[in-house]
């Protein structure tokens, strides 16, 4: 697909409910492209309305951690949502915002992983924690959450999204990468799926703050299950223990050498 044709076709299956939408042909990555826009519209007072940032192209793509993500032309799915925390006035309180924030990697990662489920029929989606898609043990896609200024309505929040989309693209940069396409007897176009995703997380976004939904629908998507031994990397360092679940904040419980631990942040490395 050109990007054209993708451009076009996006045109047509335009979904007006999910507002502004930018579909750029190449950029370095649409979660750079949409910090320096809230950065200066924050500098220069300018009101920020939610908006979709969509590329073809990235030429730096980047994951967790600054690892660069593969992002060949028409191959994938690259998109970041420009979210001004504003739209949630409902958490009255800044320390009540910061807390419904914990739940915005949760819901996007579910969000995302149930639309690719509702498309791919020969194997389900499922999450390593905290952020990645996983197919059959390999890699298909992430999410990747940022906050730019105070956790209150002046903060934003990017939700930037990648998936695999095009078989035969990714083998020659990420050979532990699968793709849609590989997992689909039927794939859907790259247009339609991207409005299939995006229009997912708009709708699971109604949930934020509800900390309890977001923790069970992630559960239900999780790659892991109580008793798995998990290796994880936590800053610098490594815990090798035995996962016991989520607590009621969406923490990892890990159990090391018979004592329970709480991580708030890190990653599954092994499991």
């Amino acid at each position: 697909m050109t990007f054209q044709a993708y451009l076009d076709e996006m045109r047509r299956l335009r979904r007006p409910e999910l507002g502004n939408l930018a579909l750029v042909e190449k950029v370095g990555s649409t979660s750079g492209l949409a910090r320096r826009i809230a950065e200066e519209c924050m500098e220069e007072g300018i009101c920020l309305t939610r908006a979709w940032i969509v590329a073809y192209e990235q030429t730096e793509g980047r994951g967790r951690q600054g690892r660069p993500w593969a992002s060949p032309p028409g191959a994938g799915l690259y998109a970041t949502l420009l979210l001004p925390l504003g739209d949630f006035e409902s958490s009255a309180t800044p320390p009540a915002l910061s807390e419904s924030l914990t739940t915005l990697p949760l819901l996007t990662a579910t969000a995302v992983c149930r639309a690719v489920d509702r498309r791919c029929d020969l194997a389900p989606c499922r999450l390593k924690w905290p952020n990645d898609l996983l197919m059959e043990g390999a890699k298909l896609g992430g999410v990747l959450i940022e906050t730019i200024g105070p956790p209150s309505k002046e903060g934003v929040a990017l939700l930037g999204v990648g998936v695999n989309y095009l078989p035969g693209r990714y083998g020659e940069v990420d050979r532990s990468a699968t793709t849609v396409g590989d997992h689909c007897s039927q794939a859907p176009s790259l247009a339609e799926f991207t409005w299939q995703v995006l229009s997912a997380v708009d709708e699971q976004l109604e949930q934020f703050g509800d900390t309890a939904v977001a923790i069970e629908g992630y559960r239900k998507l999780s790659a892991h299950q109580p008793g798995d031994l998990l290796r994880c990397r936590v800053g610098n360092g490594l815990a090798e223990g035995i996962f016991r679940g989520f607590d009621q904040r969406g923490f990892l419980r890990l159990e090391v050498d018979g004592k329970e631990h709480l991580l708030a942040a890190g990653e599954v490395i092994e499991c």
